[in-house]
Order: structure tokens, then sequence, then C-alpha cells
């Protein structure tokens, strides 16, 4: 269970945010991962980067993906946590403050403080990375995120989350405002599930990305 100060009850009061380096691709490069998680529910989102991740990389992840997702579903982002990488100076709080969004740290050498998108990393690298690049030759930076799109709109609608917080609910369970902005965009785009049994990794791995 997290600390006291790094736990959260309704969305957008605390996202744990971090990046995670996903590998070396062949004909694309260094990829990078910027996971923003809602510390009151698991819900995810995540963007690829292609080579080092600059602050105005993860302001711009946050300004554009998870604060407009916020607003959109009617919850204010209120706090970030972070830990002390270059990715999380500079631009970015500078962003966070224009914004009026906190920004907080975990300790140097305290990582596990920052668990939540911690075991989001593992999660994703074991349910979806993994199964995917043995299923896959992935040429650009866009096919990798199309794939990474599909598992989150698993992750976040369709998996039971089994931790204390959720029980066995989805993760979009407690984000309603987020479930009914998630229903508008897939009338466009249909969502593609997926379950992190084998039968379902090579359900997927038949998907074109």
């Amino acid at each position: 269970m997290a600390p006291a100060n790094f736990v959260a009850d309704v969305p957008g009061e605390l996202l744990s945010l971090d990046t995670f380096y996903v590998g070396q691709r062949k004909g694309v490069g260094k990829v990078w991962q910027i996971t923003g998680c809602n510390a009151a529910s698991s819900y995810t989102w995540a963007q690829l980067v292609i080579g080092e991740v600059t602050a105005e990389d993860t302001w711009r992840f946050i300004d554009t993906h998870v604060r407009s997702a916020y607003r959109e579903a009617g919850w204010p982002l209120e706090r970030v946590l972070t830990d002390g990488g270059h990715e999380f100076k500079g631009a970015f709080p500078a962003g966070c403050a224009r914004r009026q969004i906190r920004v907080t740290r975990t300790k140097p050498r305290h990582a596990w403080t920052n668990g939540f998108v911690e075991r989001v990393h593992g999660t994703n690298l074991h349910e979806h990375w993994r199964i995917a690049f043995r299923r896959h030759y992935f040429t650009s930076r866009a096919a990798l995120q199309r794939a990474l799109d599909r598992y989150l709109r698993f992750y976040n609608f369709e998996r039971p989350h089994r931790g204390y917080r959720l029980r066995g609910l989805t993760a979009a369970s407690t984000c309603r405002g987020l479930r009914r902005a998630r229903a508008v965009r897939s009338v466009s785009k249909p969502c593609v599930s997926a379950l992190c049994c084998s039968s379902t990794a090579r359900r997927l791995s038949r998907v074109p990305s």
C-alpha cells in the first residue's frame, strides 16, 4: 500500500507519472514510454517517444493527453507525482505551474513511493510488450503507439484489477466521466479488446498494427 500522502480518493487528485525504456527497435530507434497512472483507480495514459525523453515531451503529454481527458470528463488535475529525472524539470514544472498543477517529487532512491506507475510498467511489459514483440515486426513509432493504445483500452475498460483499491473492478469503473468520454470517441474508433491470457494474446496478435 502506498504512503498516506501518495494516495487519492477521486480522479485527478493525484497522477503518478514516470518514464519506461521499452527497448531498441531496429529501424525505429530507442523507444521510451511516458506513463501517467491515476492514483485513485489505476486509469492509465501512455505515449511513446523515440530517443531521449525531454521535459517538453512530458509536459506536452500531460497537457495534451492527460489534462485534456480529465477536463473532458469534468475532473481537474490537481497534482502529479514524479521522480527527480531531467525529463521532469525545466519546462515540465513550469507548465504545471501555469495550469495550477502541484508537482510532488519522490525521494532519491525511493522509487517504490511511485509504485502505482511502477506496477503499471511491469504489467504493461508482461501483458503487452513481450507478447507484441514476439508476434510483430514494428517499423514505426506510429505502429507501436497503435498497439499500445489497443492494449490500454483493454487495460482501462475491460481488465479486472485485483488490488486493494479496485478489488476486481475495472480502472474506468470509478471514472464515470472518462468512461463517457471514451464511449463518444468509440463511435468513430471502435475499441479492440484483448485479454492477458494466452488464448487472447494469440487473438490480439492477429490484429493488424
